[in-house]
């Protein structure tokens, strides 16, 4: 057990860790404002309802990074499928009030999202081989204490900042994850 511990001592395991928790929280806040940001900018909840859907619809190519992985590599699939997600994230308030632009969005949140979290599946189980269960439980934690954190942090930046800004500044961080992907 202690041999397979260990790895979480390694120096690589940081990004790792560090991209799922910072990932968390800029989702996050895509995952609990975009609706009421829309509702916000087109005072319609149909295109809220039809936005969720389409988010939902999405997901579905996003169940093939597998795919992705092998044809590119893990590194340079991961890192454009998290550029996807900050362009979905950070580009939200410039296509709110375009339905075209929105569903953009939404597709590249969706597909990228269930992308991304297969993509940290991968790195984990290539990262903590002697232990790929606990590695993976482990990054998944921190994935998820980031969507934790970024609805508290979204709700105390948003009304310094507004809406538009939290996902300008959300989808400017999780496009320099693109720097720290994985190298295994």
């Amino acid at each position: 057990m202690r041999e397979r511990l260990a790895s979480f001592r390694d120096k690589a395991a940081v990004p790792l860790f560090a991209t799922a928790f910072v990932f968390g929280i800029v989702t996050a806040i895509y995952w609990t404002y975009a609706v009421d940001f829309l509702i916000k900018q087109n005072k319609s909840q149909s295109s809220a309802i039809a936005f969720w859907i389409f988010i939902g619809v999405a997901g579905i190519p996003g169940c093939f990074a597998g795919r992705l992985v092998n044809a590119a590599g893990l590194r340079v699939s991961f890192q454009a499928i998290v550029f996807c997600v900050a362009l979905a994230i950070g580009s939200l308030p410039i296509f709110a009030g375009a339905a075209s632009g929105l569903y953009a969005s939404a597709f590249f949140f969706g597909a990228g999202f269930i992308a991304a979290t297969a993509g940290f599946g991968i790195w984990s189980t290539r990262l903590f081989r002697a232990a790929p269960s606990i590695g993976l439980a482990a990054t998944f934690f921190l994935l998820s204490l980031g969507q934790v954190a970024g609805p508290v942090l979204g709700g105390v930046l948003s009304p310094m900042i507004g809406q538009a800004a939290l996902f300008e500044i959300a989808g400017l961080v999780c496009g320099c994850l693109v720097c720290f992907g994985p190298r295994v």
